[in-house]
């Protein structure tokens, strides 16, 4: 789990005792949080994952990602000290959840817990991250064509995982709803890029097969 990311099993013990996490379990399909409730806290799933989607003007549903176990959500909310969830958090699958409040990580520890410095650098490495991930949707959804916000996601993880083969984190209809189109317009448009020899895909297997095409859809 990244927040506790070098810190030993002995320290992680008294940081928990010290920030008084809450332990929730939710089966699949039900909703964590709703967009809207007053946000105290962040959430850490320790197993199963959450997506996370937040509507547009017309209440339409945009997913913003899937948090997997190990991973964090909310975060960037809770730490800028806003009043509530600016999205809506739903158990893809059933899973546990750990919730924490800011101000028990970020103030000053009654303890003085040996692992409580690194907690504070890990949560500030969280934070970052999660705001050049959302720098980087955003960038995606700047591509005027379907095909260049394809391409520019499969070029991010084809330099993410240094394979030509790998599994996209989304199922068909969860990668429509992050690129903001429709399912029918993603798959018409992946058919198209697999029958011109740019990529090979089954499911959620993608083989890259001419990256340079791919590079000349987002330029």
């Amino acid at each position: 789990m990244q927040l506790f990311r070098e810190i030993s099993t002995e320290e992680a013990k008294q940081v928990i005792t010290c920030i008084q996490p809450r332990v929730a379990r939710y089966p699949s399909g039900e909703i964590v949080v709703l967009a809207g409730e007053p946000q105290d806290h962040f959430g850490l799933v320790l197993s199963g994952s959450v997506q996370i989607a937040r509507a547009n003007v017309r209440g339409e549903n945009t997913l913003m990602g899937v948090v997997c176990a190990g991973d964090s959500f909310g975060e960037l909310a809770a730490f800028s000290g806003e009043a509530t969830w600016p999205a809506t958090v739903v158990a893809k699958e059933a899973c546990t959840v750990v919730f924490v409040r800011p101000q028990s990580i970020a103030g000053t520890c009654s303890r003085s817990c040996a692992g409580h410095r690194q907690l504070i650098l890990n949560a500030l490495r969280i934070v970052s991250q999660r705001a050049l991930m959302l720098r980087t949707k955003i960038e995606y959804l700047s591509y005027r064509t379907l095909r260049a916000r394809i391409s520019a996601f499969l070029l991010d993880h084809l330099r993410e995982s240094g394979r030509g083969k790998f599994d996209l984190p989304y199922t068909r209809a969860e990668f429509a709803d992050f690129l903001n189109v429709s399912r029918p317009s993603l798959s018409r448009e992946m058919g198209r890029m697999q029958k011109e020899g740019i990529i090979r895909f089954h499911r959620r297997h993608v083989e890259i097969l001419d990256a340079n095409m791919l590079r000349d859809s987002v330029h």
